[in-house]
Formats: C-alpha cells, structure tokens, sequence
C-alpha cells in the first residue's frame, strides 16, 4: 500500500506540474482510476520522447506497451522492463516513472472492471495520438480535420474518461447525463490542447513539427534540406505579421467554442461537489489566460526565444479566489466568462 501511495503521490507530483493539482484535489475514488491513467499514460510519453532513439524504434516500443495495457498479463509486467529504459537526460522523476511501469500496470489489473476497462480504453487512444504524432513528423498538418483528429487522441479522449470516472464514483451525479456531459467532456479536452498547440507554435516549428493547418506551405521541408536551412526560418518565410495573426487568431477562436463547452460542463457538477469543480476549473482558467496573454503579446507570439505563459504567483492567487467561487454557480460563471471574454477580444484584435 505505501508503494502505491508513492506512486499516486510523489511520483505523479515530479512529472505531471499542473495536472498534480487537479488530481490531489480530486475525492479518492475518483482520483486512483484517474492518477492512474495519468501514470501510464505519462510513461508512454516519456518513452516517445526518448533522445538518441531512432523514431522507428520508439513506434515500435510505444507499440509493445500499447499491447501490455490492452493485455494486463503477469508477462506483460515483465517484459515492460525492457522496453522502460531511457538514456542519458532524463529527470529523476522520469526514470523513477519508467522503473515503476510493471508496478503501474499491476494496479490497472486491480482496479475494479469498469474503471479497469476505462483506463485500458483511454491510454490505448492516448498512445494512438503519440505513433501518429511520431509518423506524421517532421512535417505538417494540411486540413482542420487533421488537426482536430489529433487533439481526440492526445486529449479529448480524456475528456471524455474523466466525465465516465466521475459519474461512476459520484452519488450526486447519479442523474448527470453521462453520455451528453462526456461528448461536452472531449470538446473540454481539445480546447485545453488546442492552447498548448498554439503555446508551443515556436518551440513546435524549431523541432520540424507544424501543428496549424495554414501556418506553413507545401515543400517546406524540401526548402530545408536544400537550403541546409532550419525548420523555424524556413516555415515563416511565406507569411508576413497580419497573415500569421489571423491564422493564430482562428485557431483560437476555434479553442475558445471549445471553452464555452468546458464552462458549461464545470457548471452541470452540483456546487456541493467543489472538489470536483475546482479541478476542472484550474486547467479552464489557466488555459483561457494563456490565450489572452498569447493575444495580448501577438507582436512575440512566434518569436524565438519568447515563452509566454502565466506565472507561478498567478496560478496560486487562481487556486485561492477559486476556492469560494466554486461554491457559488453564478459568481463562478462571470468570473469563468470574464477571462472567456478577453480571450475573444484579443482574438478579435489578432484578426482585424
């Protein structure tokens, strides 16, 4: 028991920043099921961004845990030794996450069956998103629906895990809509990506990888490998300020309809279930002041060099005022609405 605690504790605390605060507020039989999603799902990720590994080798290990998960077997936990290993770089938290992945696996077998199913459902679709994001890369997504396809995979999909934990381990929400709250749920999920989309545009670009259909032409990358040239300079030398802007500024109004989901959502959860809410409640105001920031900054957005986000004291003056928010609906949905608003407006500005 102590060694389940340090994994659903300390060891989720030193790889997950900002989700660890959702998950410790979480009411304990929502939060194991949840954490440990979280974990599997996190090494999985760790694995797919090992340095030095050729990516055809990463697919095929991100491949093999896919089916450990699927199977649960006493064989699977063993052989997932082989295929948790990582190189020079890593954190401690990250190696410390990949030595416990048989012992994460084992508590998946004993989760009771439906949040067992849940779990083995919603990491399987998560490491779906990480083989498609390691093929399709270096390179670029072309259409909408590419780019909505992916935030399913790597985060609407647990929208949609979350809202099927809740309401299972919840007695208050025993006449919640599962099935409508779950699609609001995915809606919840793609917005939160779509910001760390548009967040990361420059890191993203640097590293070969365009997420924002529009954002660079065809034969980019054959402009790259011509001119020995670097993914970052090459994909912007198409488009000038006002057609970057513009660009930024629909996918963002694109993330903000997907907010509005995730504010009703955190409003469907009675006011008497607080803990629920303010777990849902910090990841929608962080990620609505990014976007207002990201728009207020538009002139840096897609500078090297430039990491705009919002602050360590922001975020623990966030938690504070929200914890008496939470417990009143209509005070909570003009605080929510107020940031949704200057997100708009920013968004507006971008476009005009």
């Amino acid at each position: 028991m102590s060694e389940q605690n340090d994994l659903l504790t300390t060891v989720l605390k030193r790889v997950s920043r900002a989700f660890y605060l959702s998950m410790r507020i979480l009411p304990d039989g929502v939060r194991q099921p949840i954490s440990i999603g979280y974990l599997l799902a996190r090494a999985a990720d760790t694995v797919a961004d090992t340095p030095g590994m050729a990516i055809a080798e990463r697919l095929q290990r991100l491949q093999r845990l896919q089916g450990y998960v699927q199977k649960l077997s006493y064989e699977c936990m063993r052989q997932s030794e082989e295929v948790c290993t990582w190189g020079e770089g890593a954190t401690d938290g990250e190696a410390k996450l990949l030595r416990v992945f048989p012992e994460t696996l084992q508590m998946t077998a004993q989760l009771q069956a439906d949040d067992r199913r849940d779990v083995q459902q919603v990491v399987t679709t998560l490491i779906s998103g990480m083989v498609e994001d390691l093929s399709c890369f270096p390179g670029r997504f072309t259409d909408n629906a590419q780019l909505d396809r992916y935030t399913y995979l790597v985060a609407g999909c647990v929208g949609e895990f979350w809202s099927k934990i809740i309401a299972r381990h919840t007695l208050a929400l025993k006449r919640w809509d599962c099935a409508y709250w779950s699609q609001a749920g995915i809606r919840f999920g793609k917005a939160l990506q779509l910001t760390n989309v548009l967040r990361d545009a420059v890191k993203d670009l640097e590293n070969g990888r365009s997420y924002i259909p529009g954002l660079v032409r065809e034969g980019w990358l054959d402009e790259v490998q011509a001119s020995e040239g670097d993914y970052y300079s090459c994909a912007l030398a198409n488009l000038n300020c006002t057609q970057q802007n513009d660009i930024l500024g629909q996918w963002m109004q694109t993330a903000l309809a997907h907010y509005r989901q995730a504010i009703a959502y955190t409003l469907s959860l009675p006011w008497h279930c607080w803990r629920l809410r303010l777990a849902v409640i910090w990841p929608i105001a962080i990620g609505l002041a990014t976007l207002a920031k990201l728009s207020s900054c538009s002139a840096d957005w897609l500078k090297r060099g430039k990491r705009i986000k919002v602050t360590r004291r922001w975020v623990y003056r966030m938690i504070a005022l929200t914890v008496p928010l939470s417990l009143c609906s209509p005070a909570l949905r003009w605080w929510l609405e107020s940031w949704w608003r200057s997100a708009y407006a920013g968004s507006q500005k971008l476009r005009d």
